[in-house]
């Protein structure tokens, strides 16, 4: 056996040959490397961009408001042409629904329960709010003069209507086909903004 071979077989004997007594172990601790985690940070950008985006959205709308709000006009409400079911306050500026239908004024809806302001806008620029606080259900909008106030039409663009509506805890506007929309508070008010 040459030296080399002999300090070979020495080195192995020694270094790898099984120990008698393993080293003890009740003090070591299990490290765990793992790559950097962006999890954390991320959701917390994310959470920031949200909120700033709140925030200028919020903005945004306060300025668009005001700028409509310039346009308000005042309206009150036409009993000549509120559907027999309808009480209007003597001021004509609220309505609700009444349990008994009256004899009233030909030019009166006939089928559903809509009143027309006393007010009518042929052209121009023009906003009005209604107060829909604590109401389950109501429809408002806009509709044509021309609108047939007799019979069981519809609602609808073709028909001459433009309107949004509530019931219960669904907010739609009236298209063909209607659009559900988004709401996530009560409202306490409604605007209407025609232009």
């Amino acid at each position: 056996m040459s030296c080399i071979e002999k300090w070979w077989d020495d080195f192995n004997q020694t270094t790898f040959r099984p120990r008698k007594n393993p080293p003890h172990t009740r003090n070591w601790t299990t490290v765990e490397v793992r790559p950097p985690s962006y999890v954390g940070t991320l959701r917390r950008s994310l959470d920031q961009l949200e909120e700033t985006l709140k925030m200028e959205v919020k903005k945004v709308c306060a300025a668009e408001l005001k700028r409509v709000q310039q346009y308000e006009v005042d309206v009150t409400l036409d009993p000549d042409t509120a559907h027999p079911c309808l009480i209007l306050s003597e001021d004509g500026k609220q309505v609700h629904g009444g349990s008994v239908e009256k004899e009233l004024p030909d030019k009166r809806f006939t089928l559903y329960a809509f009143v027309l302001t006393r007010r009518s806008f042929s052209s121009g620029i023009f906003y009005f709010e209604v107060q829909v606080k604590d109401k389950t259900g109501w429809l408002l909008g806009v509709a044509r003069g021309s609108i047939n106030r007799k019979g069981d039409l519809e609602p609808t663009l073709e028909n001459g209507y433009w309107t949004i509506c509530f019931d219960t805890d669904e907010f739609m506007f009236s298209d063909d086909p209607d659009v559900l929309l988004p709401l996530k508070a009560e409202l306490l008010k409604v605007g209407v903004f025609v232009d």
